[in-house]
C-alpha cells in the first residue's frame, strides 16, 4: 500500500510541477527563452494570458510546454485554432497529464523496484535492472523517432491532402495536440516490443529457436505492418525508418534472450549438481 500511495503522491506532485513550475528559471539563463513573462503572453496573442503571466511574475511550465508544442505543430504546416470553449482546456489537460506521467514514471518505477527487490535473487535483480534501463532507453528512442519522423510526417500528410482538396490545414488545437501526444505514446510503446520478447523467452513462454529461421521473416513483415499502422500514411521512408530499427531491436532481443537462457540453464545445472552432491 505504501508503494501505491507514494506513486499516487508522486504523480500528483508531478502534475503540480508541470502546471506551476517556473520554467523560465531554467530556460532564461541557459537558452535566453521566456525571460520576460509579459512578452510571452503578448506573443501568444491573448491579453488575459499576458496579464496572468505578468501577475505570476514567471512563466509556468504548462504554458511553455503548450507553447512549444503549438509552435512545433505550426512549423509542420498545420494551423491550430480554438474550435470551442473547452478546446483550450482539453489541450492543457492533455499536455499536463502527458508531462506528469513522463516526470513521475522514473520515481514510480523506483518504488516498484524497492517493493520487490528484497524477494529477488541476484540474477533476477540483474535482469530486472537491465530490463528497466532498456525500457526507459527504448521508450525514449521511440519518443525521439515519433517527434522527428512520425508526427511531422502525419501532419505533412494532412497538409498535402488538404492542399489537394483545395482546403487549408487547420485543426482544432486540442485535436492537433492529442494527435501528436497519442502518436508519440503509441510509437514509444511499440519500441518496447524487444523487451516483451526478451522476458517471454526468459520466462520460457517462447524459445529462441522458435523466433529464428522462417519465423524471423514472418516477424519482419509483422513489424513492418505494425510500423505501417503506427506511421501516418503507412508507406515510404517513414515506415522503414520506424520498422527497420524495431526489427533490429527485435533481433537483438532474441540474441540477448538466448544468452540469458543459456546462463539460466547453466545455473540450473549447477544447482542440480549441488543437490546431487548433498544426496545421501
Amino acid at each position: 500500500m505504501n508503494t501505491i500511495r507514494r506513486s499516487i503522491i508522486a504523480f500528483l506532485v508531478a502534475i503540480l510541477v508541470v502546471i506551476f513550475f517556473p520554467i523560465n528559471w531554467i530556460t532564461c539563463p541557459l537558452f535566453h527563452l521566456y525571460c520576460n513573462p509579459a512578452e510571452v503572453g503578448k506573443a501568444i496573442g491573448a491579453q488575459y494570458i499576458a496579464d496572468l503571466l505578468k501577475w505570476f511574475g514567471y512563466v509556468p511550465a504548462m504554458v511553455a510546454l503548450l507553447r512549444i508544442i503549438t509552435l512545433a505543430i505550426t512549423k509542420m504546416g498545420v494551423h491550430p485554432i480554438i474550435c470551442h470553449a473547452e478546446s483550450l482546456f482539453n489541450a492543457y489537460v492533455t499536455v499536463i497529464i502527458w508531462g506528469a506521467i513522463l516526470l513521475a514514471a522514473p520515481y514510480i518505477a523506483f518504488q516498484f523496484l524497492c517493493y520487490i527487490w528484497p524477494a529477488l535473487e541476484e540474477h533476477e535483480k540483474k535482469s530486472l535492472r537491465n530490463g528497466l534501463l532498456a525500457t526507459i532507453g527504448l521508450f525514449a528512442l521511440g519518443e525521439f523517432f515519433a517527434f522527428t519522423i512520425v508526427v511531422p510526417f502525419g501532419f505533412e500528410l494532412v497538409v498535402i491532402f488538404g492542399q489537394a482538396a483545395g482546403a487549408s490545414a487547420t485543426w482544432c488545437l486540442s485535436d492537433a495536440i492529442e494527435f501528436a501526444v497519442l502518436t508519440a505514446i503509441v510509437t514509444g510503446l511499440s519500441f518496447l516490443l524487444p523487451i516483451v520478447v526478451y522476458f517471454l523467452v526468459l520466462a520460457g513462454v517462447l524459445r529462441p529457436e522458435q523466433l529464428k529461421g522462417k519465423n524471423l521473416k514472418i516477424a519482419f513483415f509483422a513489424i513492418m505492418f505494425l510500423a505501417a499502422v503506427i506511421t501516418p500514411g503507412g508507406t515510404g521512408i517513414s515506415m522503414l525508418a520506424i520498422g527497420i530499427p524495431m526489427f533490429i531491436l527485435y533481433y537483438l532481443a532474441i540474441v540477448f534472450a538466448e544468452r540469458a537462457m543459456k546462463e539460466k540453464e547453466e545455473r540450473e545445472k549447477r544447482q542440480m549438481a549441488r543437490m546431487e552432491t548433498f544426496k545421501p
